[in-house]
């Protein structure tokens, strides 16, 4: 999750850019990204009962409880991690101001120093109500970094709908066991995740491929900006490259701002319907999972 928003860049960040030669490179194209996660906060109760299907937590994905902390915020919540992506569910408790129906979109590049790029092309661009920021985490009294992210400045002061880019820093990859000539080369987020865990993940949540939002105009317009910054191409209300698709409806003042996720399977199911309450509706079939969120 990323809610904080650093309206400057520190000169550390402009070094690192020109040290790297970035501002030389002549790019047409931007970098490919990803949906790596979303987050959404959930009721009370929806929440209190998410993990309870054995199906779920044994053959969907990897279900786990965390607390977050970086040096700049704090979150609290559970979490269906996938073989290449995954679901942050909160309650209004999971972190400060949270409210139901919030819903933040999270992007991850895929090669180090791709974020760079992408900024580059925005200041080209004349980009300019973007912000700029490195997480560090606190590790045995010491702080380390942990990922750049970007986006654009919401116009609403309180947003309930967020969307940003998120990079790992090639010190967080380090540390995780990559390589100097690994970090010149893709990075699929389940290479990450095998790094993480050191284990081959063998559920069926793949990644997600398919997001239906329910989005004021406001929210809309700051979506199709930030989307088509990262690359996305846009079909009237919908956005996509070749690993999502945003279809967005247009209403005002909504109260959840999620109307369903799909998530690609790594094998064929029957169909499964699993029941969390009226709220929240979960089926699998083929090679596709689908919560619908009421």
């Amino acid at each position: 999750m990323k809610k904080v928003y650093t309206l400057f860049f520190a000169m550390i960040t402009w070094s690192y850019l020109f040290c790297n030669g970035l501002y030389a490179q002549e790019k047409t194209n931007l970098p490919t990204v990803c949906l790596n996660h979303l987050y959404v906060v959930l009721d009370s109760l929806t929440y209190q009962h998410l993990f309870e299907s054995p199906f779920l937590r044994d053959s969907l994905g990897d279900c786990e409880t965390d607390t977050i902390t970086t040096d700049r915020e704090s979150y609290f919540g559970k979490y269906l991690m996938g073989r290449n992506g995954y679901l942050e569910l909160f309650s209004t408790k999971g972190f400060e101001n949270a409210t139901i129906g919030e819903v933040g979109l999270g992007f991850i590049t895929f090669r180090s120093g791709d974020i760079w790029r992408i900024l580059d092309k925005w200041q080209q661009q004349g980009t300019d109500s973007f912000w700029a920021d490195t997480s560090f985490i606190e590790d045995k009294g010491m702080m380390k970094s942990l990922y750049y992210s970007i986006g654009l400045i919401p116009m609403d002061t309180t947003p309930s709908f967020y969307g940003w880019l998120m990079e790992y820093t090639p010190e967080r990859l380090k540390e995780r066991g990559f390589s100097d000539a690994e970090l010149e080369r893709d990075i699929p987020f389940e290479m990450y995740g095998y790094k993480r865990t050191g284990k081959i993940f063998i559920k069926l949540f793949d990644r997600i491929t398919a997001v239906h939002l329910l989005l004021d105009n406001n929210e809309f317009e700051y979506l199709k900006k930030s989307v088509l910054g990262l690359g996305l191409s846009q079909d009237g209300n919908t956005f996509s490259n070749s690993f999502i698709k945003i279809t967005c409806d247009i209403m005002p003042n909504p109260v959840m701002r999620i109307r369903t996720i799909t998530l690609a399977l790594s094998e064929k199911v029957s169909f499964h319907r699993i029941i969390i309450n009226e709220h929240l509706v979960i089926e699998l079939e083929g090679m596709t999972a689908v919560f619908t969120f009421n």
